[in-house]
C-alpha cells in the first residue's frame, strides 16, 4: 500500500512540474493556461489537504507513544516486591524515566504548555544524568 502511495505521489508531482511548464511557456494559448492553472490550483489544494492528515496522523503516534511511555513509568513506579515493599530496581529506574525523559520531554508539548519550545512538539527528548554518556567506544 505506501508503494502505491509512493508511486501515486511521484505522479502528481510530475503533473505538477508539467502544468507549471506549461504556465511558463511563452507560446501556449490562454485557454490552455487557464486550464493548466486550474489543475495545478486542485493539485495544491490536495496536497495542502493530505499534508494536514499527515501531521495529525503522526501527532497521535507521538501522543500514542507519550500514553505508553507514561503507562510504563507508572507500572514501574507502582511495583512491588513479593513482600509488597517498593522494588529496589523498577522504582528507581521509574523515577529515572520520569527526571530524564518525561519532564524534558514536556517542555516540546505545546497543548497546555505555556513555556513549550515551538517547533518542537511530539518530539521526545533523553536528558542523561551529569557526567553519563551512552556513547559507546567504537574500534579504530
Amino acid at each position: 500500500m505506501k508503494l502505491d502511495d509512493a508511486q501515486a505521489l511521484r505522479a502528481l508531482l510530475r503533473k505538477q512540474r508539467e502544468l507549471e511548464a506549461i504556465l511558463d511557456s511563452e507560446p501556449e494559448s490562454e485557454p490552455v493556461k487557464q486550464e493548466a492553472l486550474r489543475e495545478l490550483e486542485a493539485i495544491i489544494e490536495f496536497q495542502r489537504l493530505m499534508g494536514a492528515r499527515t501531521r495529525s496522523n503522526a501527532q497521535r503516534a507521538a501522543n500514542a507513544v507519550r500514553m505508553a511511555i507514561t503507562c510504563l513509568y507508572q507500572h514501574l513506579a507502582d511495583a512491588k516486591d513479593i513482600y509488597g515493599n517498593p522494588h529496589l530496581v523498577l522504582v528507581p529506574f521509574a523515577a529515572h524515566i520520569e527526571k530524564h525523559i518525561l519532564i524534558p520531554s514536556r517542555r516540546y508539548a505545546g497543548e497546555g504548555n505555556r513555556f513549550a519550545r515551538s517547533g518542537l512538539a511530539g518530539a521526545f527528548s533523553y536528558e542523561s544524568p551529569a557526567g553519563m554518556s551512552w556513547a559507546r567506544d567504537l574500534p579504530p
